[in-house]
Parts: structure tokens; sequence; C-alpha cells
């Protein structure tokens, strides 16, 4: 089950960025960078309207702050999703930590762009790109998290944050909000 866990998270980043292939991919280590949007494309300012959002998902919380009203449209055994008309968000439990490093190299896979953000904060791992040509308007700036202390487990919670090129500083500022808070199931 894990394993499939691991292919199905490995491959979410690569087909929301409308990729056809799975693989992985690595950047060499060092310090953790972040960046502010750059200047192409003039993207907007985050409007400083939030609406807090906090779901559990098995061991996995989830609290983060989104720039609209976001609805649950999907939940299966390993992830909930919420979307609203600019912005998604997909909390995943039970998937596999990769750390910051192999973390940037899957969200890049595909594209000599550099990450917009790539940064280890508030015990969140984060890695926020831009498509150029997303198969959809909402998945034009993509963001992949997860724990970044975990306790040696191999397992635990992540997500992917998306939004619209147009609402590229709210996707961004909603991305960074992540908090995760694992809780051991009783089965552990």
């Amino acid at each position: 089950m894990s394993i499939a866990k691991t292919l199905v998270w490995m491959c979410l980043v690569p087909a929301a960025l409308g990729l056809t292939a799975c693989g992985g991919g690595e950047e060499p280590s060092g310090a953790a960078a972040s960046g502010a949007p750059a200047a192409s494309g003039a993207p907007a300012a985050a409007t400083g309207k939030t609406v807090h959002m906090k779901e559990t998902k098995d061991e996995c919380t989830f609290d983060f702050d989104t720039p609209e009203e976001m609805k649950q449209t999907e939940s299966d055994g390993v992830s909930v999703t919420y979307e609203s008309e600019h912005f998604s968000f997909v909390g995943f439990t039970g998937s596999s930590l990769y750390g910051l490093d192999q973390l940037a190299g899957l969200a890049t896979m595909g594209t000599k762009d550099k990450p917009v953000v790539r940064e280890t904060a508030n015990g969140v791992n984060l890695v926020i790109t831009r498509n150029a040509t997303p198969n959809k308007p909402i998945f034009a700036v993509s963001g992949s998290g997860e724990e970044s202390e975990h306790e040696g487990r191999q397992l635990g919670c992540s997500f992917l944050c998306w939004g619209t090129k147009e609402r590229e500083a709210d996707t961004i500022a909603m991305c960074r909000s992540v908090r995760i808070k694992y809780t051991p199931s009783k089965d552990d």
C-alpha cells in the first residue's frame, strides 16, 4: 500500500503541471532559498482577506489560510481535496516524505525554471513553481509541501496547493500558511 501511495503522490505533481511522465530528479543540496514572485507577468497582489481552514485526514491535520472560501470536492483513503474558483488544496496522509532537495527535484521535473519558493519554515518543506502551460488555469502556480521533521518516519503528511496565474501572490501566501500536525494513530 505504501508503494502505491508513493507513486500516486509522485505522479500528482507532474500531472498537475500537464506532464505525462513520472520520475524523479534531484537538485544539488544547499541552503533553502526563498523568493518572492518575479516580475514576469505582474502577478496580482495578495488581497489580505483570508478564510481559515482546518482539515484532519487520519493522523494528519492541515491548518491554513486561503484567499477565498473553498469547498471539499473529494475525499478518499489517502487524501482530501478542497477547491474554489481560483485555488485548490489536497492534503495527503501516509505519503512518502522526501526532504527539501528531493521535493524540489520532483516539483521542477520537466522544467528548466527555478522554483519561485524553496524553503523550510514552520515545520514544512515547501517548493512553489510556475507552469507556463497548465492543463487548467487553476494549475498555473503549484506548491508541494510536506512535514520537515518526522522523527525518522518514512511516511507522513504532505500537500499540494494550486492557484491561477492572476492570483499568484495569494497562492504563494496560502501555500506558505500551511501548518501540519501529525498525531500517531492508536495502531502505531
